[in-house]
């Protein structure tokens, strides 16, 4: 389509109908033939030469870059294993773990893919008990025989959203004035860990509850623990995960 001598394609000729009421038309023609040739121009020639393979790649590179993909299947947990026990189901797309009190170690549902930096986002109920989101999760000569880190997640909100080094101590407890605002007991509750580099961020229901800088894992699994000498219920949903 042609307005006034100038080429429009037709999935932009709303927006430039719009604009072309705002903008003297002279002006108009001749900014967006200049952005038209800069941009597709050289494009259209590579293509025309079908020398275009180069780009294809860059996009598909590129496009690999950021990927935001599930992490649980809807009825199984292929890509995860257990340590220490503990029954892990998945039905729906909803993981449901539970242990009872009398085993008196961790019991911990660990992916097999490993990750550094990232944006993951989930939904947890806790039914009943002590649990938390592992992440950055690697072997290390130490009692629980790994590293990383912990984001804790309280049937009753204590510490909800706070992190912990999984074999040391607290690294962060939020404030109990803003787990009360945060925590929805007995519902699900939306947690964001973003793991960039040093910076560690945890979010619970659009509330920022920890966040800081530290350098004791930079790598490693995802994974679900449920605490020892506890009855402990859990369920979580839609865990995805954006690489960086």
């Amino acid at each position: 389509m042609k307005k006034g001598g100038l080429y429009c394609p037709p999935f932009l000729y709303p927006h430039f109908t719009i604009i072309t009421g705002l903008v003297p038309r002279t002006i108009l023609f001749t900014l967006v033939e200049k952005a038209w040739f800069a941009i597709f121009d050289p494009i259209l020639k590579i293509m025309r030469t079908g020398q275009f393979t180069p780009i294809i790649l860059f996009v598909a590179i590129l496009s690999g870059c950021v990927t935001n993909s599930s992490l649980i299947r809807q009825n199984n947990l292929d890509g995860w294993k257990t340590l220490n026990g503990g029954e892990w189901t998945v039905e729906n797309g909803v993981i449901f773990g539970t242990k009872d009190a009398a085993v008196n170690k961790h019991c911990l549902l660990i992916s097999e893919r490993e990750f550094d930096d990232f944006h993951l986002n989930l939904e947890y109920k806790s039914i009943n008990g002590n649990s938390g989101v592992y992440f950055r999760l690697a072997p290390a000569e130490n009692p629980l025989g790994l590293k990383g880190y912990h984001a804790e997640i309280d049937s009753e909100g204590s510490n909800a959203g706070g992190l912990y080094d999984v074999a040391v101590e607290w690294l962060s407890k939020p404030d109990k004035a803003l787990i009360k605002k945060a925590f929805k007991p007995g519902k699900w509750n939306k947690m964001t860990i973003k793991a960039i580099g040093q910076d560690i961020t945890v979010s619970l229901n659009g509330y920022k509850m920890s966040s800081i800088t530290n350098n004791r894992s930079n790598r490693g699994s995802l994974g679900v623990q449920l605490h020892a000498n506890e009855n402990t219920q859990i369920k979580l949903k839609n865990i995805r995960i954006t690489e960086l």
